[in-house]
């Protein structure tokens, strides 16, 4: 157990997840019969998409049944990161990388329907067009992910610098220009002077995702997915960074 404190994952946060899980899997099976059953085999691209979604039905009942063996989310630990010892802690990273293999299979998806329908031609081009687009949206996040320009969510000290990771990529400041830290909702935010800077660059702006209390002079960590509550991980980061101003931050 880390020496901050932690929780167990269970309850409604737990069983909540599970059950949407299964609900959305629900609905993947329905549609598996309907592109079966119910549409003519010689339709090709919804046939295409059929198969796609018995594949994420799949994979959404195996994170619902990994969701209810979760016992225990990471805690605060120590790592490497980029050659330098750091501690703190990572989101349960099976969320992450399902999120990443429906982003690949669904972009595939989506550029097989508008390969088909570019080859039927007449009626279905512009259509195919459009469905390409939303194929290489998918694909490029996919990449993003998988390259670390976008990335799973954590908060990590180093030595000299406080680092979190987000979708949106890995932003840094250092140690001493950190103000203040206070736990709003499921949120650590931690006040800065100055600016985050991101390193690597961020994803290009159609792929960046709006997050709350969005600001490049704070730094916002969601702890939803981890064993500390909000208020464990904001002492504990107060005390590594020896913060005397503990005020809470303004909403």
């Amino acid at each position: 157990m880390s020496d901050i404190g932690e929780v167990r994952f269970g309850g409604r946060a737990k069983w909540g997840a599970v059950a949407t899980n299964l609900i959305i899997a629900a609905l993947g099976t329905f549609l598996v019969v309907v592109a079966f059953v119910a549409v003519p085999a010689d339709v090709h691209a919804l046939r295409a998409l059929g198969w796609y979604t018995v594949a994420a039905t799949v994979l959404t009942v195996a994170l619902a049944v990994a969701l209810a063996a979760t016992g225990r989310l990471p805690t605060v630990d120590r790592v490497d990161l980029d050659g330098e010892e750091a501690r703190g802690v990572e989101s349960w990273p099976w969320q992450w990388r399902y999120d990443l293999v429906i982003d690949l299979g669904l972009g595939a998806a989506l550029l097989t329907v508008a390969g088909i329908g570019l080859v039927e031609g007449g009626s279905w081009l512009v259509p195919s067009v459009a469905v390409g687009l939303v194929g290489i949206w998918f694909l490029v996040r996919a990449i993003l992910s998988a390259s670390g320009r976008r990335r799973n969510e954590a908060l990590w000290l180093t030595s000299s610098e406080l680092v979190h990771d987000t979708v949106n990529g890995r932003e840094r400041c250092g140690r001493a220009s950190v103000t203040r830290v206070a736990a709003i909702d499921q949120y650590v935010v931690a006040d800065i002077e100055g600016r985050t800077r991101h390193q690597p660059a961020p994803p290009p702006r159609p792929w960046r995702r709006r997050r709350r209390l969005d600001n490049p002079r704070t730094v916002v960590f969601d702890t939803t997915l981890t064993g500390h509550t909000p208020q464990q991980m904001a002492d504990w980061l107060r005390t590594e960074l020896e913060l005397t101003d503990r005020q809470r931050l303004r909403r």
